[in-house]
């Protein structure tokens, strides 16, 4: 037969391959396997590597059955993965010239196996391996003429020309050994030694053989009898020395020829781990103290992540260690780096790891430094994936659409990864941890894990307010800041995914767009692990769930806590209140929350949990709405929510799936048949499908429309975790055990899927996507792949039903039907011919005449046709109309009627037109039209298509319809009627979307908005001297004495010394006090006149709520304080700061460690009381600034007459000065923009105060500062007072900023103010009756702490202070140990005489039977109720207190200061006999706690509660001094208020420095402790 070659044939097509491993097998219906991701290095087989030319480097790693090759210039960039797979795991490679061999198999006996040559990652070449290989190659090694692997046996040698073997080496069994393990799979071969190969055995020797003549030419004895094993081979650069390692522990450096040992080195800066890799620098340099010498060795140890480098000069020692080069797991295997090599002549370490990371490293310091540093890195998960979750699409049509996958692992790491480029994968930053182990003193820093935060369980993202890597928000990861910058996050987002963590209580937030961890820290209001997560849709507000069953909302922009659910009851006592806290409990989840979900509204949460319960809340006010309840049948397990459907699924405990629709909150679809607990669950992306992975490794697919299951397959591993592409093109599996993600091809988006129910018990087997992709399907194979499609099987369709009357519903009709028949008559006159058709000129030859002749007379026959037809279709549109006009004038009365018209009188008798709708949706549009054109002159179901109906209706009866409006006859007025209706359902219905419509895009247009008025403010400049600085001038300000004193604390805060001890890095009372004399003092230096600084001295009841929401918020950082703060091992306390000028007009950043605890509870009361009595000319001049000349006053308390303590809010009276004066009011707060400041008045921001550069500049400081003017910003938006806008927005928070602007517009017009809006201004009204009791009382009130004056004006003035229910003091919370009984317990006693006694001193009807002291009780705010004694208890309770302070005056007053008395007494009555449970400490330790401040080494939690406890029994004698001195004491308490008369001021009492200072005298302090132990212990 000739050849083929003979002749001119045409080329072969090309054909698709079709995979001999697919054709057997039917596998997935929707998903083909497509390749796995995040594999770099994850077996324990080396990577081997390859010098290409003189450019550069390839390094190839094993990932199971392929390889992967990387590219060093081009940053480790993957260039290759081989094809084919090989069919066992490869156990050894060796990179050689431009090709790659990969050992496989042999794992088991009988198993196949064998060495494939790669070149350019496909297939070449198989070398053939003998019968009677019995394990694994361990070791391949390529050079000269030989391939040689090692296996446990012995020796395989084959020639590298033709890949034929050559002979098979077998050593003899040492003497007592069982012969089963000779090698130990440890081989190399040196520079000169041709055909010689090195191999080390298990006993410790190390065999040479000749490969050419096969012989064994000699063994080089073990190092000693128990060297153990030998781990790793390596020729050093020095001809005929050979490095060898054992198991022992021991690494030798032999001379070959000679066989003398040269050096002996030992490991021991890994534990004692045997060495199992060894590489030399040859490119000369690296030893020695500068770097120029060569002898420079790297060895690395399977069980450690470090790499020891050696100076091999001078007897050879450590030079440096690389700590932590690559991960150790303290889980279930042992991992750290298997390998570590110097590339030829280059500064580069390769070294790879069982943590599946390939790293190099570079040696380049400057100067000289034996340890290089990251050059490149390629890694991945080291431990098994837990948890996956596809990134949302940051808007519609964005390319990254379903590209980007995060994944989480038990290694405690979450990664991004990229389905477009392996190289873009990236591991989100945690922060240093090599940093934090360092700092925490961790000898190995590979030891990390604990140093992350726990492994992640659940996550949730919305990128919306994600602002990629432009983001400007900043700040130490999961500190929760106080101070946060708005404007920056407003622009550029925020935190865009938060996770939940096993074991840990707090939910944390990451920044996707930069790869790091985010600032927040969320924790459970339970104190419980958190179980579920959730992110809005606009991605604003983050819901974590507890397992203790708690829901908290928290908003991702600030941090802040926003709501709980059930939503918290008030703090009040009484009725109502404990109704609400039982109402709340009842609803509140019993077990752990598995599940949350946010609507896509923003209005409703949805959660579930283990109690079987499915709970519906209101998101903006924590209102339990609903619930369904399937206990004790199942347990929820977790929780899925589809957007595109409104549907949610929850997976329960007893194996099944549950749909509930989130408009009608019924169950809409159970699905059945999982075996094993049901591991993960989601819905398809557009909302159709349920994807569920059970313990039984099966993966299965139910249709929602149908019920149906449409797809059931077999994993080779059980799938733990699923996610689904936002875009639909890939499904992401995680299986146990493994650390890669595997991808899946839906075919459903190129090809048809049957939607035929499948019987479960038949399940195919479906192995995992290759990391090569091999035998995988991407989109385009799978788009091609041919498939034979089976029948659909008859049966039941389950009907579409309306769920729910009230709900507005669409039909299923194509869209096209029913606009067409809108444009019906448009459509007949776009298809009318426009002409008769025409015969052809000339037809083609092959073609024969369709009319069978041709010539004149074919011409004149197709006229003749045409004027037949055009005769025809006239007749047959006049015998239509005729039809029509019949029926309508009933001119056939014995004509049978349509089914149009018998269902449409069928549903007008029984008011049900549902079988009418369903005729009329199977017709034409052109016959639809046929029928209502036939008629003679209400339901939510198919909206569209009915008003379609509808508009065709009134466009064809218009004439019947317009006269019904005039005529008075009854079929007339039954149409009239009927039209009339139809028009109020449709208004009616129309406005109920437009409101659902509304809100949608009102929430929209407000995340858009600005949700402040800052940037209507403008610049101005803080100096009253005529300056021109191109600014406004502010000349004269009234003070909000609280926010200054805020302010200064803030200023002060970033100026403190991060590494002092806990208590010393917050300013102190007399810090603060002295910043706050410097800002007036430079104030006044500026010539700008202050008109008063003004404290609160009684806050109204509306503003309880929000006292008590301030204190718990200060009381959760103190329990967080102490459970995170660390407290330093070495003690560092600090002098007091001398004041500086520019410390409080320059800001500073504010370390994470210095927000830990909360404010100074002291601060308000400490400034307030030294402005009035503290701050003269001479104490200025001494302790604040030498240059007090501005002070021109002829008071010597220059500040004494303008600082005062306001009978209400300060906010009152700095408003009203403002008013009168035209100042500007400096302050903080913005709420003072909403009082009636008058047409000048303003608000000047403190927060915004500073010197223009950042920088203060004694000479001449240029102070500015941000101010808004009301009247002027009112005048700017068009509306009569910024009040209005206020009130608008407070009623309509989810509208846009031009939309509020409107609306106050409008609301402003109206010719009567509402009971509500008075009721908003009553807050912000000045309060004008200055009456004889406020006038009498504001000047003896002006000494008084805030807390007594506050007492006072409750007993005063109870219908504005007090109402009905007792008098209310809030008492700060202290920097003290959360975990033990409050601080405040201590000098009870004494607060409760002072209110006894003040009580007494009142008219009887102005008595109240006790006081509420809000203070701590363990973990929440309490009220606790402090009853008032009579008048014969208080005198002997006044009694008593005489009687212990004549007893300590004896006892301390030995030469003592008497500020040390009052922290002595503090103490005795701390330890007094009858006090509680608390001990006495040692003579030696109160001495160290007087003295230094602390009682052991350094500060603990126990002497930070004791100085709590001091400082409360102070300020509670203080208390009782003011109470005695404003009640009007009878002569026998004259002597009991002067006993108090010498307690000192609070910068003094409420100091740990002063009481350092007052106890100085170490022998006087001596003998105090003396006195103290021997009298109260």
């Amino acid at each position: 037969m000739p050849s083929a070659d003979n002749f001119d044939l045409p080329l072969a097509k090309r054909q698709k391959r079709v995979s001999q491993v697919n054709a057997g097998t039917r596998g997935s219906k929707i998903f083909a396997p497509f390749r796995t991701l995040g594999l770099v290095s994850p077996t324990p087989v080396p990577f081997t590597s390859v010098r290409l030319g003189k450019s550069t480097f390839q390094i190839t790693t094993s990932v199971g059955h392929s390889l992967q090759t990387y590219d060093l210039r081009r940053g480790l960039n993957l260039i290759f993965l081989t094809r084919p797979q090989t069919p066992e795991i490869i156990t050894a490679t060796c990179a050689w010239q431009d090709k790659v061999f990969a050992a496989w198999g042999y794992l088991r006996s009988q198993s196949p196996g064998g060495v494939w040559v790669f070149k350019r990652g496909k297939k070449v070449a198989e070398l053939e391996g003998p019968a009677d290989l019995k394990g694994p190659i361990e070791r391949l090694v390529v050079f000269g003429s030989w391939v040689v692997g090692c296996w446990a046996g012995g020796l395989e040698v084959w020639k590298t020309g033709t890949y034929e073997h050559y002979a098979s080496l077998r050593p003899q069994s040492a003497r007592g050994s069982s012969g089963e393990k000779i090698y130990t799979g440890i081989m190399c071969n040196m520079p000169t030694y041709l055909n010689k190969i090195f191999v080390g055995r298990s006993d410790g020797a190390v065999d040479i053989w000749n490969l050419r003549s096969g012989k064994h030419l000699h063994t080089l004895p073990p190092l000693s009898s128990d060297a153990g094993p030998v781990t790793a081979i390596q020729p050093t650069p020095a001809l005929s020395l050979i490095a060898i390692a054992y198991k022992g522990g021991a690494l030798a450096i032999q001379n070959v020829s000679s066989g003398q040992l040269v050096l002996s080195l030992k490991n021991a800066s890994s534990r004692g781990l045997p060495v199992t890799s060894i590489s030399f620098r040859n490119d000369g340099l690296g030893a020695g103290h500068d770097g120029r010498s060569s002898g420079v060795m790297a060895t690395a140890s399977s069980g450690s992540g470090d790499i020891t480098l050696w100076d091999l000069n001078n007897g050879g020692r450590i030079a440096g260690i690389l700590r932590g080069a690559h991960r150790v797991s303290s889980g279930e295997k042992p991992m750290g780096a298997n390998r570590v090599e110097f590339l030829d002549g280059q500064p580069v370490l390769v070294s790879s790891g069982d943590d599946n990371s390939l790293k190099t490293w570079i040696f380049d310091e400057t100067p000289f430094s034996p340890i290089p540093r990251p050059l490149h890195r390629r890694n991945g998960h080291s431990a098994a994936i837990s948890a996956l979750d596809f990134l949302p699409t940051s808007s519609d049509g964005s390319e990254s659409g379903g590209k980007w996958l995060l994944s989480a692992s038990k290694d405690c790491s979450l990664w991004g990864l990229s389905l477009r480029k392996d190289s873009q994968h990236a591991e989100i930053s945690q922060g240093s941890v090599e940093r934090k182990a360092k700092k925490a003193g961790l000898s190995n820093i590979s030891n990390t894990e604990d140093l992350k935060a726990p492994e992640v369980t659940c996550i949730a993202c919305s990128l919306n307010r994600d602002g990629g890597m432009g983001v400007t928000t900043s700040g130490p990861i999961w500190s929760n800041p106080k101070v946060t910058n708005a404007d920056a996050s407003n622009t550029t987002g925020w935190e865009s995914v938060v996770t939940g963590h096993r074991g840990d209580k707090f939910a944390r937030t990451w920044f996707w767009g930069k790869k790091r961890a985010g600032r927040w820290a969320f924790a459970t209001s339970d104190g419980t692990e958190v179980k579920s997560v959730t992110v809005s849709q606009c991605g604003t507000f983050a819901v974590i769930g507890s397992a203790g069953g708690a829901i908290d909302m928290f908003n991702m922009q600030s941090g802040q806590h926003r709501q709980s659910f059930p939503a918290r009851p008030p703090a009040s006592r009484g009725t109502k209140s404990n109704a609400q806290a039982a109402t709340a409990a009842a609803n509140k989840h019993t077990k752990a929350v598995t599940g949350l979900m946010i609507d896509s509204l923003n209005r409703t949460v949805v959660s579930c949990g283990l109690d079987g319960k499915v709970k519906f809340w209101d998101l903006l006010s924590g209102k339990f709405i609903d619930e369904l309840d399937w206990h004790p049948m199942a347990a929820i397990t977790g929780l899925r929510y589809n957007k595109a459907s409104e549907l949610v699924a929850f997976s329960c405990d007893d194996l099944s799936i549950r749909v509930i629709d989130l408009e009608t909150r019924k169950l809409v679809r159970e699905f059945w048949g999982c075996v094993g607990q049901v591991n993960d669950f989601i819905f398809s992306n557009d909302g159709r499908w349920i994807v569920a992975a059970s313990m039984d490794s099966v993966v299965r697919v139910w249709d929602m429309p149908t019920g149906h299951l449409i797809d059931i397959f077999r994993v080779s591993s059980t799938c733990v975790s699923l996610a689904m592409s936002s875009t639909g093109e890939f499904l992401a599996t995680a299986h146990a055990g493994s650390i890669g993600v595997s991808l899946w091809s839906n075919r459903s988006l190129f090809m048809p899927v049957s939607t035929k129910n499948l019987d479960e018990n038949v399940i195919e087997n479906v192995g995992l996507p290759a990391t090569s992709g091999e035998n995988g399907a991407g989109l385009i194979e799978a788009a091609f792949e041919d498939t034979t499609e089976q029948d659909e099987a008859e049966g039941p369709v389950l009907a579409t039903e309306q769920l729910q009357h009230d709900m507005m519903t669409l039909s299923l009709v194509p869209k096209s039907r029913w606009q067409s028949l809108l444009h019906l008559d448009t459509i007949r006159e776009r298809n009318r011919p426009k002409e008769a058709p025409k015969a052809p000129e000339k037809a083609p030859f092959f073609l024969p005449s369709l009319l069978g002749s041709s010539g004149p007379e074919a011409g004149s026959q197709i006229a003749g046709a045409d004027d037949t037809d055009a005769a025809l279709l006239a007749k047959t549109a006049e015998a239509e109309r005729m039809r029509i006009a019949k029926l309508q004038n009933g001119g056939i009365p014995s004509a049978p009627q349509s089914i149009f018209t018998r269902s449409l009188a069928s549903g007008h008798d029984s008011g049900d037109f549902s079988s009418f709708i369903d005729h009329l949706k199977t017709l034409s549009p052109a016959k639809a039209d046929l029928e209502i054109r036939s008629l003679d002159p209400r339901s939510k179901r198919d909206f569209e298509l009915v008003n379609a109906w509808m508009a065709v209706f009134l466009k064809i009866h218009a004439d019947t319809v317009s006269l019904s409006s005039t005529q008075d006859e009854p079929q007339y007025r039954v149409l009239q009627d009927a039209l009339a209706t139809w028009s109020t359902e449709q208004q009616r219905e129309g406005k109920r979307l437009a409101e659902l419509v509304g809100y949608c895009r009102g929430v929209v247009g407000f995340l858009r908005s600005a949700r402040h008025l800052l940037p209507y403010a403008e610049n101005v400049s803080l100096d009253g001297r005529a300056t021109d600085s191109g600014l406004p001038h502010v000349q004269a300000v009234v003070i909000d004495g609280p926010s200054l004193v805020y302010h200064v604390y803030r200023r002060l805060l970033g100026w403190m010394d991060p590494s002092s001890d806990v208590l010393d890095y917050q300013p102190t009372c007399d810090e603060i006090s002295r910043g706050v004399s410097s800002f007036l003092l430079e104030l006044t230096r500026l010539e700008v006149k202050i008109h008063k600084i003004c404290f609160d001295g009684a806050l109204p009841i509306s503003k309880r709520e929000i006292r008590f929401s301030r204190i718990e918020k200060l009381r959760h950082r103190l329990e967080l304080a102490r459970r995170n703060l660390s407290l330093p091992a070495t003690p560092k306390c600090r002098d007091v700061i001398p004041t500086k000028r520019g410390q409080v007009w320059c800001s500073r950043g504010l370390p994470q460690r210095r927000k830990g605890l909360p404010e100074n509870p002291w601060m308000v009361s400490a400034v307030f009381e030294d402005l009035r009595s503290r701050w003269n000319k001479e104490q200025i001049r001494k302790e604040v600034d030498d240059d007090i000349s501005c002070l021109a006053t002829e008071a010597d308390y220059p500040w004494a007459e303008i600082t005062v303590m306001v009978p209400g809010e300060a906010d009152v009276e700095c408003a009203r000065v403002a008013k009168l004066t035209g100042c500007a009011v400096l302050t903080d707060d913005s709420d003072l923009l909403l009082h009636d400041l008058g047409q000048n008045g303003a608000v000047l921001f403190l927060d915004s105060v500073q010197t223009s550069s950042g920088i203060w500049e004694p000479a001449e400081p240029d102070i500015r500062g941000l101010r808004i003017c009301p009247h002027s910003l009112s005048g700017r938006l068009g509306i009569p007072s910024v009040q209005w806008f206020a009130y608008e927005l407070q009623r309509n928070v989810h509208i846009s900023f031009a939309e509020l602007i409107r609306i106050s517009k409008e609301s402003s017009k109206a010719t009567e103010l509402s009971s509500e809006y008075l009721e908003f201004l009553r807050e912000y009204q000045h309060e004008t009756a200055d009456n004889e009791v406020i006038r009498e009382a504001k000047q003896s009130l002006q000494s008084l702490d805030p807390r007594v004056s506050e007492l006072f004006w409750q007993y005063e003035l109870p219908g504005i202070y007090c109402s009905d229910e007792q008098p209310h003091v809030y008492l700060g919370i202290l920097n003290e140990d959360s975990s033990r009984r409050c601080a405040w317990e201590q000098g009870r006693t004494y607060r409760s005489l002072g209110y006894s006694f003040f009580n007494n001193s009142r008219p009887v009807a102005n008595r109240f039977a006790a006081v509420h002291e809000f203070v701590r009780r363990g973990g929440r705010i309490v009220a606790e109720e402090i009853t008032l004694s009579g008048a014969k208890t208080v005198a002997s309770d006044m009694d008593l207190v005489r009687k212990r302070l004549a007893t300590a005056h004896a006892t301390f007053d030995g030469g003592l200061p008497a500020e040390s008395f009052w922290f002595l007494f503090a103490l005795s009555d701390i330890y007094r006999d009858g006090s509680g449970t608390t001990t006495v400490p040692s003579a030696k330790e109160l001495e160290s706690f007087l003295t230094k401040g602390y009682m052991v080494q350094s500060t603990k939690w126990p002497d930070i509660h004791l100085l709590a406890q001091i400082q409360a029994a102070l300020y509670s004698l203080r208390i009782l001094k003011q109470l005695l001195e404003i009640a009007a004491p009878g002569d026998d308490m004259v002597e009991s208020s002067s006993l108090l008369a010498d307690i000192p001021p609070l910068h003094i009492m409420m100091s740990r420095q002063r009481m350092i200072q007052c106890f100085a005298n170490t022998r006087l302090v001596r003998h105090a402790i003396r006195q103290l132990i021997e009298t109260y212990s």
